[in-house]
């Protein structure tokens, strides 16, 4: 028997979040990424799809907005129920994207991650087009199919071309990468004006070669990318309405 959506999303969740290298040195790679996003979220509402484990939240919640996050992975929900429980700056929406409808509109809205596991992203991009105001703030963020250390797997044979799908990606659920063109094309395709479209992290390594890396050297990594950005490690745009 086909597995649902829920379904899918539930076991493809297990894959990844929570694990060592999610917590630790993606997380910690992701912090520089963040920091570069931060400046242009607007106090107010803001949206995000797809939690995780609360990173991006807690950035939000110390900028004085409050958070309406909606997620599909169970797993994810219970846990920011739990980590936010009592607090009534963050509420939780345990819903599929394609179905959640909000009932007001949002300062800035975050989709971190989420499009490469989507069957239809233009679509919800769209529809968060509905959900945005004339001067909101969409943040949206994905790993880059050109990076660095995919370039590298690559030359060694571990991938097959730069658009491949790895075993990796399969168990948690990615259906596509994005490069800097591909990225820009479905959100300009999706009716948005681009702000700001870059790259954040060099990463040369696998998540694993480089856990034990320090402070200094993600940072200067992350520095380096903007003079090579078609290589950086994750993708993050900023875009407003047209």
């Amino acid at each position: 028997m086909a597995r649902t959506r829920q379904e899918e999303l539930d076991l493809a969740s297990s894959h990844y979040y929570f694990t060592k290298q999610q917590v630790g040195i993606d997380n910690r790679c992701r912090e520089f990424m963040i920091a570069r996003c931060l400046p242009f979220v607007r106090t107010g509402p803001v949206l995000e799809l797809g939690f995780m484990d609360g990173q991006w939240t807690e950035h939000f919640l110390r900028l004085g907005c409050s958070v309406t996050v909606v997620e599909g992975a169970r797993r994810n929900v219970e846990f920011g129920m739990k980590r936010y429980a009592g607090d009534a700056r963050v509420a939780f929406v345990h819903s599929l994207f394609e179905d959640y409808e909000p009932d007001s509109r949002f300062q800035t809205v975050h989709v971190g991650g989420v499009l490469k596991h989507l069957p239809d992203p233009d679509a919800l991009l769209r529809r968060i087009r509905g959900w945005m105001t004339d001067d909101s703030v969409l943040i949206t963020t994905t790993p880059n199919a050109r990076s660095l250390h995919r370039r590298i797997g690559m030359h060694m044979g571990l991938l097959e071309d730069l658009d491949a799908l790895s075993e990796t990606d399969v168990k948690v659920g990615n259906l596509r990468h994005y490069d800097l063109d591909s990225f820009r094309a479905l959100l300009e395709g999706a009716g948005y004006r681009i702000r700001e479209l870059k790259c954040a992290m060099l990463k040369p390594l696998s998540s694993s070669q480089m856990e034990n890396w320090d402070d200094g050297v993600l940072a200067a990594l992350d520095r380096v990318v903007d003079e090579i950005p078609d290589y950086g490690w994750y993708i993050y745009a900023i875009c407003a309405l047209k």
